[in-house]
C-alpha cells in the first residue's frame, strides 16, 4: 500500500452499475483518510444501509 493513494472496483448486486476509481490524497504523509472515495461510492450507489 502506498500512503495517500486509494483505488477500488465496485458493482451493484445486479451488476446494473459498476464503479472503478483511483484517488490520490493531497497529503501523502497525513494520518487521516481521504473522504473522496466514500463520496464517490455514495454518489454512485447511495448511502450504505444497515443489514
Amino acid at each position: 500500500m502506498r500512503n495517500g493513494y486509494n483505488t477500488a472496483v465496485a458493482a451493484a448486486r445486479d451488476l446494473s452499475r459498476t464503479l472503478v476509481h483511483s484517488v490520490n490524497a493531497t497529503d501523502a504523509k497525513g494520518e487521516g483518510m481521504n473522504g473522496t472515495p466514500m463520496n464517490i461510492g455514495v454518489a454512485a450507489f447511495g448511502a450504505p444501509s444497515a443489514q
